[in-house]
């Protein structure tokens, strides 16, 4: 019988899908929409709250919608992300 004690090195996660964004202002409804694949999204939100109440937007905005296709699980690659506020500062200005 061998017997043998093993460790490894703690490491960050890696992610194996592709990170994506999709975002759009509704004019008519007032209404930012984002897609975002994030495993935490209410902490986008309120960051996102943040950076549409401080840039061109500001005052035209009335309501966030947040999109996301997780519904909870996965190994929380994904939940400190700044891919999602790079999307939300394209779409801003596109």
């Amino acid at each position: 019988v061998l017997e043998r004690e093993y460790r490894t090195q703690i490491i960050d996660p890696m992610m194996m899908e592709p990170e994506a964004f999709n975002g759009w202002f509704d004019a008519s409804s007032q209404t930012f929409h984002t897609v975002i694949t994030s495993q935490s999204p209410q902490d986008f939100q309120e960051m996102a709250v943040h950076m549409l109440s401080s840039g061109p937007l500001a005052g035209k905005v009335k309501h966030l919608v947040v999109h996301s296709p997780y519904i909870g699980g996965g190994f929380g690659a994904k939940d400190h992300s700044i891919f999602p506020y790079y999307g939300v500062l394209a779409a801003i200005y596109a």
